[in-house]
């Protein structure tokens, strides 16, 4: 999906809301790319290898992430990402209810887990913020292949 935002000449700012596995393998190959870098992460979620990953980006990349610990997943919802410059805002959380009116006009909404909702209510506030579902991707991606499906 990160490549998908590319295309469309998405800022190089990122907030990332959440955590996947290989988050660490995607932000190294998008690195060059990065001005900034603000993932917030719930307690719950932090893991001891993501210390000696955070140190190591810096070293390999001299790219600092601001790493925010949140208490859970409802501090998480309720956070508010402002920023005074378009952002791409990679969201892991599967929350309708973001706090979606604090991302500034020009940036890009990639929402992992493909929550129509919080589709809908980025549509209705009438920013310009480009909005990705990694489920209308994927449909998109399986359309154009027109592979057989294997048992």
């Amino acid at each position: 999906v990160f490549t998908q935002a590319m295309r469309f000449q998405a800022p190089p700012h990122f907030v990332i809301l959440g955590m996947a596995p290989g988050m660490p393998q995607i932000l190294e190959a998008h690195a060059r790319r990065m001005k900034s870098l603000r993932w917030f992460l719930p307690s719950a979620e932090w893991e001891e290898g993501l210390s000696a990953f955070v140190e190591d980006f810096y070293t390999e990349y001299g790219l600092a992430i601001e790493l925010q610990l949140v208490e859970d997943m409802a501090a998480l919802k309720r956070l508010r990402p402002c920023s005074r410059e378009s952002v791409n805002i990679v969201e892991f959380t599967g929350e309708a209810y973001m706090a979606v009116s604090a991302a500034p006009e020009g940036s890009v909404w990639l929402d992992m887990l493909s929550v129509e909702e919080k589709r809908r209510r980025i549509m209705a506030k009438g920013k310009k913020i480009t909005y990705f579902s990694m489920k209308e991707i994927w449909k998109s991606a399986q359309k154009r292949c027109n592979c057989p499906l294997l048992p």
